[in-house]
């Protein structure tokens, strides 16, 4: 009985949610809008979205094992997907991450654990998105005309950039009250971690091997972004 229960209450979130996303969605307007040559490229943005999902859950992996919770690819993928889900219907950015911190640490990680490795992954994931956005200013200021905005760009940019190579440098620091103080603690412990997963040996064989997973992640990463853009360039096709 309990078990039937527990099933209802998902179903009816699952509906609430649902309904929540597509809410405004016009349903007579797209269904004028699809034949036969638009099937092909709904089917390429749901391939590449489930691509992104998939190479994200790859670095996720590396990162959940160096943080003593080690995952199977199966079961990473199912954690990704949902938490891909929560961060369409939920009013924030983060609210999968949520769902997948939850998820982990109801697997029995620990909560110490699975927050580390959410963190980290986002971490890594942002550290790599910085670096591709100052790469790329010279074409973002043929964009951009005002030189207010080329500056708040530029500092938004290295800001970025230098909070990411500071977050690494901290767990390279040796310092004894890093590990103590209750303010610096759990973010050393992070930045080790982060330090393991991009500059040892051995991940940097498996990063070599793969190294979209570095860049990939399923929310906040470079890949995300240039996924997303792919997503849109399919719809786009499509609606014309």
């Amino acid at each position: 009985m309990r078990q039937i229960l527990l099933s209802t209450i998902k179903i009816l979130i699952s509906a609430a949610l649902l309904y929540f996303a597509l809410r405004k969605a016009n349903f007579s307007d797209l269904a004028s809008r699809i034949d036969v040559a638009s099937v092909g490229w709904i089917g390429m943005a749901i391939a590449v979205t489930f691509l992104q999902i998939f190479v994200g859950v790859l670095r996720w992996r590396e990162v959940s094992a160096e943080c003593g919770t080690p995952l199977a690819t199966r079961q990473a993928m199912r954690f990704n997907v949902i938490g891909t889900f929560f961060n369409q219907t939920l009013p924030s950015a983060i609210g999968g991450d949520a769902v997948r911190l939850w998820l982990v640490a109801r697997a029995g990680a620990g909560w110490r654990a699975a927050t580390y490795s959410i963190f980290v992954d986002r971490a890594i994931g942002l550290i790599a998105l910085a670096i591709i956005v100052v790469a790329s200013l010279p074409w973002s200021y043929n964009l951009i005309g005002d030189p207010n905005g080329r500056s708040a760009l530029l500092f938004v940019d290295f800001a970025a950039l230098a909070g990411g190579i500071g977050f690494l440098v901290l767990g390279r620091l040796h310092w004894p009250w890093l590990k103590r103080w209750w303010g610096t603690h759990h973010l050393h412990a992070c930045s080790v971690i982060a330090n393991r997963v991009i500059l040892s040996r051995e991940r940097g064989r498996k990063w070599r091997r793969c190294p979209c997973s570095f860049t990939f992640s399923p929310s906040s990463s470079p890949g995300a972004w240039c996924d997303q853009l792919r997503q849109r360039y399919c719809l786009v096709r499509f609606s014309n």
